[in-house]
């Protein structure tokens, strides 16, 4: 029942790989918790007098906003499994789990009794009010999970009480003040969220206070400020993510001294300046990285990112020039994201060797020459692309038929370039295509009957080409909005009007 309160699922990709990986990341964390209660015989019948009567204080507290819940909490031996969310040791509440139900009103006030208390998840209801001081008082914590609520206000200064923590999540409420400097004091802190609410001011510098530190996430919050230097001493730190702030000045130097990070998110901020000039070499352990839209120059796209055995690059309005970079051996990235640059020239042998790509987003950039070649691995690996958008640029010719070869492709965006000829009837035997732009080119011809095989296919845009004939005369084709199919030179059909009779 405490899983949920180890579930840090901020990162953007949908790559199968760094999902599985994140997966490992997060049971390690449980693991590493060494929670008690996860290793001995939990003590299954009569809880303390005390404990059983606060435990009935905090259901009366709920009961007044959320009728009928914790309907599970009646009898004597509260320690029971009929209890639901309630465990004990020795008698007396060591971990307390009233998640995902969707529970209004304040949090109970009775919760600050539960001296023996190592664990308290409220994550996932809509819990409002300020987070209660007297929580500071369960010295005993281990884990807490307040995670998904509409909490308000600040962190309560008691919490600095909490020496034994080693799971903090306040994540997406709606706290606001300054990130209080005494988290930073906490010296068996291994996740740290606070993602997701209103904080505002500076990452306090005390934050390189926590020896055993393996995950930060202060995303979507008002920081300001520069990244602390001092951030470069957390040398257990594995994931960062201080992404969609108002952070400025450069990324500190010091960054390259984690020997552990693999997870490097610092997106929608007002970064600015050179990137630290050790980052090629340093950063051994970085599989992923996201510097996506600050005021960041980098010139040409940077060759770490084909000599570092990254998985995922997001460097999306980062003002790249230049051209794409060629991969001379097999590569291990799954997803890489360079739109909104000013990248130029043809594809080359940009998607040689990437047999692993899934995902892949070159939108609005300035690359020319015509289609990109895929191929099959050197040993036949099969390509699991499922994601490509090269819209706006200026890409030229035809849409080749072996796009066959991207069997796996669930979302194709050309749109805004300069295609011409017919659409390959190939195109209808992707079966996993769910998302199809083609929309503003010169293709002609007409929409191949082949696509009513294309079952899964929720959205389409032929709009602005010179495409003519009948649209395929089923579902969906025949009841997307006519919008989609506007500014040809003769299609018809439903949604259109009906194609006129040969005389």
């Amino acid at each position: 029942m405490y899983f949920a309160a180890f579930s840090p699922n901020r990162f953007k990709t949908t790559s199968n790989n760094m999902q599985s990986l994140r997966w490992v990341f997060k049971l390690f964390i449980i693991f590493s918790l060494g929670l008690e209660f996860f290793q001995s015989d939990l003590q299954v019948g009569a809880c303390t007098e005390g404990d059983r009567a606060a435990l009935l204080r905090v259901k009366a507290s709920i009961l007044k906003a959320n009728a009928g819940s914790l309907s599970s909490w009646v009898g004597s031996e509260c320690c029971s499994e009929e209890w639901e969310g309630v465990q004990c040791e020795n008698e007396r509440v060591t971990g307390l789990a009233i998640e995902n139900l969707m529970l209004k009103g304040p949090i109970p006030s009775s919760l600050g009794e539960f001296q023996s208390l190592k664990a308290l998840s409220l994550t996932g209801n809509r819990f409002q009010g300020q987070l209660l001081p007297s929580l500071g008082n369960l010295t005993g914590l281990i884990l807490l999970n307040m995670g998904s609520n509409i909490l308000t206000g600040p962190v309560p200064p008691t919490f600095k009480n909490l020496h034994l923590l080693q799971l903090l999540d306040l994540s997406n409420n709606n706290l606001s003040g300054v990130i209080p400097s005494f988290l930073g004091q906490l010296p068996d802190l291994t996740n740290l969220n606070l993602s997701s609410n209103q904080f505002s001011g500076p990452i306090p510098s005390s934050i390189s206070g926590l020896p055993k530190i393996l995950d930060i996430s202060l995303s979507n919050n008002k920081l300001t400020g520069e990244i602390p230097s001092q951030i470069g001493s957390l040398k257990t730190l594995m994931t960062l993510d201080l992404s969609n702030n108002l952070l400025t000045g450069p990324i500190p130097e010091s960054l390259v001294l984690l020997p552990k990070l693999w997870s490097f998110n610092v997106a929608r901020n007002r970064l600015a300046g050179p990137l630290p000039g050790a980052l090629g070499n340093g950063l051994p352990s970085l599989l992923s990285i996201d510097l996506s839209y600050n005021n960041l120059h980098l010139g040409n796209v940077p060759d770490w990112i084909k000599d570092k055995k990254l998985n995922e690059v997001h460097l999306a309005g980062c003002s790249l020039q230049g051209n794409l970079p060629h991969f001379t051996q097999p590569d291990s990235l799954s997803t890489i994201d360079l739109s909104d640059n000013q990248i130029t020239g043809a594809f080359g042998n940009f998607f040689t060797n990437m047999t692993g790509l899934e995902q892949v987003k070159l939108s609005n950039n300035r690359i020319t020459g015509g289609f990109p070649e895929f191929s099959e691995g050197l040993y036949g690996e099969k390509l699991w692309l499922r994601w490509l958008d090269l819209s706006s640029n200026q890409v030229t010719g035809q849409i080749p038929s072996s796009i066959l070869k991207l069997a796996h492709l669930e979302r194709l965006d050309l749109s805004r370039n300069k295609f011409n000829g017919p659409i390959p009837t190939t195109l209808g035997e992707l079966l996993s295509l769910e998302w199809l732009d083609l929309s503003i080119n010169g293709l002609t011809g007409k929409i191949p009957d082949s696509f009513l095989g294309l079952v899964k296919i929720r959205h389409v845009n032929f709009r602005a080409n010179r495409l003519c004939g009948l649209i395929p005369q089923g579902r969906p084709f025949n009841i997307f909005p006519a919008v989609a199919y506007a500014h040809n030179q003769c299609l018809c059909g439903k949604p259109l009007p009906p194609c006129k009779r040969r005389s």
